[in-house]
């Protein structure tokens, strides 16, 4: 399928010069499972063997998560040190399956990217375009110190780089994300302990399977080499 990059007016072509802050959209390390395990982690009644390894799994090596847009949750301190890690909404595409068919706890927290075709949806400044589509799972994350430091999130329109665009979420956009996030966690807080169960095992089912996939890849790849300044062309990264 041919990429549809997106072109943005002029005023949007420079690069902003003050570092990352709340609203803006950044190129983050981690995996989408991880606010989920996070989330069944803090609960005696949903935490089990399977999440919580996954979590100490996740958070020990960085390179078993992918690199992945984000939207910044939290201002930055005006006293913060090279090793402040941010509260972000994790994006991603999941691979553009429909979304009925990813487990319930995902459904559960996602918002649509600019798209017209769903209820809860939030929109970038510019407009973000992709041929995939994109969600934000709202249901925030600090990544651990060891993590590297977050990029700011940039696609390029030509081969010699000569116009370049940036992306952030107004605080209109970012209110609705945490409002959202507030009411599917009090949702999920409140349901029944049969459903969070049957909600929880898809969910480690799930786990497991990539799991099982991901162990494949990782003997095939090399080893992964972490580099600043990241940019994208065309395409919006697969998450």
């Amino acid at each position: 399928m041919e990429s549809r990059a997106h072109h943005p007016p002029e005023a949007m072509l420079c690069f902003k010069t003050e570092p990352l802050n709340y609203g803006d959209v950044c190129l983050t390390y981690g995996s989408i499972k991880l606010p989920i395990v996070k989330l069944l982690n803090g609960s005696r009644s949903t935490v089990t063997d399977c999440s919580r390894q996954t979590q100490r799994s996740l958070e020990a090596d960085f390179t078993k998560n992918k690199l992945r847009p984000s939207i910044i949750g939290e201002s930055r301190p005006l006293d913060a040190a090279a090793d402040w890690r941010p509260m972000v909404w994790y994006m991603a595409t999941f691979g553009d399956v429909p979304p009925s068919t990813l487990p319930r706890l995902y459904q559960h927290f996602l918002l649509a990217v600019n798209s017209p075709h769903h209820p809860g949806v939030i929109h970038t400044s510019p407009q973000w375009e992709s041929d995939s589509r994109q969600w934000v799972l709202a249901l925030g994350y600090t990544p651990p110190t060891c993590f590297p430091e977050s990029q700011r999130f940039t696609t390029t329109h030509d081969v010699e780089r000569n116009s370049s665009t940036e992306y952030s979420v107004s605080g209109d956009m970012m209110h609705l994300i945490e409002g959202h996030s507030r009411v599917k966690v009090l949702q999920w807080s409140e349901l029944g302990k049969q459903k969070q169960d049957q909600m929880r095992a898809q969910f480690n089912r799930h786990v497991a399977h990539q799991a099982q996939k991901l162990n494949v890849c990782y003997r095939l790849m090399p080893p992964l080499s972490f580099r600043p300044n990241l940019e994208i062309s065309g395409n919006l990264f697969q998450a």
